[in-house]
């Protein structure tokens, strides 16, 4: 997945994520590591199903948040910039992918709920934080238009079966 999503960027997009590389490499190690780590666990999960715009992937999009800032949280004294961090890399990631406004939509809400969320799971093992969002994404709403995510504060969206 990584290597896939570098050769997919363009000379501008490559300069960006070196600036931020350089800026912190050891969490850029992190973030690495803990998408190939949601990437795994999603297609052992889902199959291929994560990669479609349902229940599975806005799953993808809340556990890929929660993976980045489980690796870099330290202590409550770094809960904002481990926060900024996972906003800032994901929401990068999602400027640069080839989506339509309301999959991109979808996917940042999702990012974001994931980052709300990892309060509840800093402590929890990988198949407690898969499980507890399963159960999640079962209340997850259906949406059609981009301006309805502004209702779904706290919840998983998604945008077909």
């Amino acid at each position: 997945m990584f290597w896939r999503t570098l050769k997919r960027l363009n000379f501008a997009q490559l300069f960006m994520l070196c600036g931020i590389t350089l800026r912190s490499p050891i969490r850029m190690l992190k973030t690495a590591l803990a998408t190939q780590e949601c990437m795994q666990i999603c297609n052992r999960e889902f199959g291929q199903a994560h990669h479609l715009h349902n229940r599975a992937n806005a799953i993808r999009h809340a556990l890929w948040n929660i993976l980045i800032m489980k690796r870099i949280y330290k202590n409550p004294s770094n809960i904002l910039s481990t926060l900024a961090w996972a906003d800032k890399i994901t929401s990068w990631h999602e400027d640069f992918s080839v989506n339509e406004p309301l999959e991109r939509a979808m996917d940042l809400h999702n990012n974001q709920v994931g980052r709300y969320w990892f309060s509840d799971y800093k402590t929890s093992s990988e198949k407690e934080i898969v499980e507890s969002l399963k159960q999640r994404a079962l209340k997850a709403r259906q949406i059609l238009d981009v301006n309805e995510t502004k209702y779904c504060f706290g919840r998983l969206v998604y945008l077909s079966e």
